[in-house]
């Protein structure tokens, strides 16, 4: 290991906490904390700055405002008092776009190298939505000296629909951290039910609905299989309510935000993962339920379709089709064979794609090199 005076010294922009405040642990806040985890901390100094949601639902503009300025002003005395190399910003939509647009311009002030990387499908609907976004987003990337985009998608549509020289674009796809407890041969016993996983945030943007629709739709040829639904948000009251009046309680249990031993359970005891989402960048639940060895169906929106290769490792829908929908999951449910192959996919795949053991490396030559000497493979 390097000593402090050998390392890279890093501002890193980024979600550190434990949880978030409604007990979930966000895919922003697994790739930072699974990064800083990882052996490039033996190579780098990291300068933390939080910028975590204060609550769940967020609290009013003006208490974000409070602490996007006191984040702010933490970001200009690091500048100002600390030896620092580099500043590495993860941003996601809406407000937290333009907060981190700000520190990119703060950081090149200081003349410091900086590299971003936005980490939320919902920024192409922001962008699409508001022409002033639009603008926005265009200066900042231009600003910034590099742009971690999470796949080939994101590199082409902030290429040609931003209008970004995809010179400065490098694509370093979604990381974890492999957990070998994992029960990779769960789909090879038989069982008499089959567990399909929703492991996800409860909006109407992640697909839940469709979910619940399709099951009422097709009520009798769900007798053999349960709906384990991890996670909360915003429609999680509503989406029961709805549950209730379908009369499908006893199709659907909710298990709230899990970690832990729990979540390793119900992920070692679930046997099909469904997100049929609407807007995703690379969503790290999909990746994290591949490690575990179950096959996936989800919709051809963001990066999902280099996750999930159509009839390889699960099924590709059409977001809002629940016939699709539909005929998907019975497929894998009837077919234990098929869910075995499927299954044994996914893993292979996220060994070879996506396993932070390996993939720190292009992390830290990022982080190391200039931008016109660096190489890296995408």
């Amino acid at each position: 290991m390097q000593n402090n005076k050998e390392k890279l010294s890093v501002i890193f922009v980024g979600g550190f906490r434990h949880s978030t405040p409604d007990g979930s642990y966000g895919g922003q806040i697994r790739a930072c904390r699974t990064l800083i985890d990882s052996p490039i901390s033996d190579y780098v100094k990291w300068i933390q700055i939080d910028t975590t949601m204060q609550s769940n639902p967020p609290p009013s503009i003006f208490i974000r405002l409070y602490y996007s300025v006191i984040r702010l002003l933490q970001l200009l005395i690091y500048l100002i008092f600390k030896e620092v190399n580099t500043v590495l910003i993860f941003s996601s939509s809406g407000y937290s776009a333009y907060e981190k647009g700000l520190m990119v311009f703060i950081s090149k002030l200081f003349h410091k190298k900086v590299v971003l990387s936005f980490r939320s499908g919902h920024l192409q609907k922001d962008i699409n939505d508001s022409d002033v976004m639009r603008w926005f987003v265009k200066k900042v990337i231009r600003k910034c000296d590099i742009l971690i985009c999470q796949s080939n998608y994101w590199k082409k549509y902030y290429g040609n629909i931003v209008g970004v020289n995809e010179e400065k674009i490098y694509i370093v796809k979604n990381w974890i951290k492999i957990n070998e407890n994992y029960n990779i041969n769960k789909n090879i016993e038989d069982h008499n039910i089959v567990n399909v996983l929703y492991m996800s945030r409860i909006s109407k943007s992640k697909g839940i609905y469709d979910l619940i629709y399709t099951v009422a739709k097709y009520r009798n040829e769900y007798t053999n299989c349960k709906f384990i639904i991890c996670g909360k948000g915003p429609a999680y009251e509503d989406v029961q309510l709805l549950i209730r009046a379908n009369n499908l309680e006893d199709i659907f249990l909710f298990e709230g935000w899990i970690t832990g031993d729990k979540k390793l359970s119900i992920i070692n005891n679930s046997h099909i993962f469904v997100l049929p989402s609407y807007f995703e960048g690379m969503p790290n639940s999909i990746i994290e339920a591949m490690s575990a060895s179950l096959p996936i169906i989800s919709t051809n929106v963001g990066a999902i379709p280099e996750l999930v290769q159509n009839e390889i490792n699960g099924f590709i829908v059409t977001p809002g089709n629940i016939d699709e929908l539909h005929t998907s999951i019975i497929k894998l449910i009837k077919n234990r064979e098929l869910r075995i192959k499927m299954g044994l996919n996914s893993r292979n795949r996220v060994i070879n794609n996506h396993d932070i053991s390996k993939m720190w490396v292009d992390i830290y030559e990022i982080l190391l090199s200039n931008e016109k000497s660096m190489i890296l493979k995408n």
